[in-house]
């Protein structure tokens, strides 16, 4: 099948995934021909899909069945990178971008509008969303709003949130705003009856400026400002946040007789305050594809960078970043990987808020045990090993990864009244080491598709780290009707770290999800979801029972 054809065919699968239910989106998209060898791709580009190398994004790295978080779906594509170097090389990229942006401009197409009603002891829950793509002139546009509320759960557990999002193109400039707004209640202890509420605002300012962009350079220029309140009765659950950032990309293809590069290069500086307390990072990162003609068949990947935080109350840092990784393919459809990483970043507190996924009831505060005011850099080092398998539909892998760290970035469990526990953000005080194991399988054939992912760790020191991760994920599709069931289970981890004599096991638990899709025509489509479909009453935190099962009724319509 000719190249070029089977790179339109990926592009193709990219632009139309397109589900909307709540503020992520599910992807799962089949790619037709050759493709299918490696597995089903699915990717909802909904931010300025030209800004999107076809030289960026690996195939084998994307999961089937996966959460996007459209807001940062941009950054996750750029981590992604193609193995088909050979292949670019061999194509007309002149022809292949101008192809990107055809592609673009159909997003129009994807107009949709959703609703549902459902809950969990009682109807009353209830969401509704519009996405809207039109062009005014030489300005494409986006629009995108939402409200969900969940209904009770849990006692004293209500939830609302309303989101605005507008995403503009013209000439070249990508700008897009958005604002959040949250109200929560929290439950207190279990049968105390009574809790604490939460009000959230969130806006959000990204401009990206394209000074140059042409087949193998590309320059951008880019600025992002978020600006977060939460206000409450309880005071620990109060803040003020803002991060600042201004940056610079560079992109650019580089052949030389002995190497052929891709290189991706940002630098910059921003600005993450949180309270009293605040931070200054200054930064530069190189990314650099490679391949060595005397080692052809050897696909290397190396980043290199330097980072300085200035903290307002803590002392500054600077950290130096490099890794460095091989990936070389044996017979059979075997290929081997090796890889070494050092990795002393700052994280800011906008990522480490929305990264912690084991507990819903998180405080957005830094209250860190030594008197710290502010998180400390945290620095890793791992190096490892890895192999994975590739041929017709199945996709098979396997990682085994050893971690030294320093100022281990954690969570655990706290109390902040007499009667409600929350959990808080803080630096682990002593280095620890760690062995992972990751493996992940994918099969993909006519209406099936499924993925399975174990994630085994010795790490037992530190809060809300399982031991065992097990990850299902299927669909099957019969004529107008799509079944899905995913299955999560966590092992056995602790609710506080190894320093607190009194912490707390929380046992193994699972949640099982169902979801029916009945296309009543290629337009519109009704979907039941069912959350938590055993009703699962286990623990995630002293005290505190997981969300209780829910039932939601969906309609979609595009237009």
């Amino acid at each position: 099948m000719n190249k070029k054809i089977l790179l339109y065919l990926l592009l193709s699968s990219i632009v139309v995934a397109n589900e909307a239910n709540n503020n992520e989106y599910d992807i799962s998209t089949e790619v037709k021909g050759e493709l299918k060898k490696v597995y089903d791709v699915g990717r909802d580009l909904k931010e300025n899909i030209k800004d999107i190398d076809i030289k960026d994004i690996d195939i084998k790295d994307i999961d089937i069945n996966t959460k996007v978080d459209i807001d940062n779906l941009k950054t996750e594509a750029k981590d992604k990178v193609l193995d088909i170097t050979d292949e670019l090389q061999e194509l007309n990229v002149d022809d292949v971008i101008e192809n990107i942006k055809n592609l673009a401009n159909n997003k129009k197409e994807n107009n949709t509008f959703y609703m549902g009603v459902g809950g969990y002891k009682k109807l009353d829950g209830f969401a509704y969303g519009v996405h809207y793509a039109n062009k005014y002139d030489n300005i494409d546009y986006i629009i995108n709003l939402k409200r969900e509320v969940t209904g009770e759960y849990r006692s004293h557990s209500d939830k609302s949130k309303d989101y605005f999002s507008l995403d503009m193109d013209f000439d070249k400039y990508t700008l897009k705003v958005s604002h959040e707004l949250l109200n929560q209640d929290f439950e207190g202890i279990e049968n105390v009856g009574t809790g604490t509420d939460k009000k959230y605002t969130s806006t959000g300012l990204d401009l990206r400026y394209e000074l140059k962009n042409e087949a193998k350079e590309s320059i951008f220029l880019g600025t992002n400002v978020y600006v977060s309140e939460s206000t409450s009765t309880e005071a620990l659950r109060n803040f003020n946040n803002y991060f600042i950032k201004l940056y610079g990309e560079y992109e650019a293809v580089v052949n030389s007789n002995d190497f052929n590069h891709i290189l991706l290069t940002e630098g910059g500086y921003y600005v993450d305050r949180f309270d009293e307390s605040g931070t200054g990072v200054l930064y530069v990162d190189v990314n650099d594809r490679f391949k060595y003609n005397k080692y052809k068949d050897i696909d290397f990947k190396a980043n290199v960078g330097l980072e300085i935080a200035n903290r307002q109350h803590e002392k500054s840092e600077t950290g130096l970043n490099f890794g460095l990784e091989g990936t070389k393919p044996l017979k059979n459809n075997i290929n081997v990987l090796a890889f070494i990483n050092n990795v002393n970043k700052n994280s800011n507190y906008r990522n480490l808020v929305n990264d912690f996924e084991i507990v819903d009831d998180i405080i957005e505060i830094v209250d860190s045990s030594n008197n710290q005011t502010e998180l400390l850099t945290e620095k890793n080092f791992n190096i490892g090993t890895g192999i994975n398998y590739i041929k017709d539909s199945i996709y098979l892998e396997s990682k085994l990864k050893i971690n030294s760290v320093k100022n281990k970035i954690a969570y655990q469990e706290k109390n902040i009244s007499a009667t409600e526990r929350a959990v808080e953000i803080y630096n682990y005080n002593s280095n620890i080491s760690w062995i992972e194991l990751n493996s992940k399988a994918a099969y993909t054939k006519d209406n099936y598709k499924g993925e399975i992912i174990f994630d085994l760790s010795t790490l037992e020191k530190i809060a809300y780290s399982p031991k065992t991760t097990i990850k299902l994920n299927g669909s099957y599709e019969m004529g107008k009707n799509i079944y899905e069931l995913s299955f999560v289970n966590y092992g056995k981890m602790y609710t506080t770290d190894d320093s607190d004599t009194s912490r707390y096991l929380i046992n193994s638990y699972s949640l099982i999800n169902f979801k029916y899709n009945y296309k009543l025509s290629p337009e519109m489509k009704i979907s039941f979801n069912v959350n938590n479909l055993f009703n699962n009453k286990s623990k995630k935190m002293e005290g505190y029972s997981i969300n209780g099962r829910k039932l939601m009724l969906n309609f979609e319509m595009q237009y």
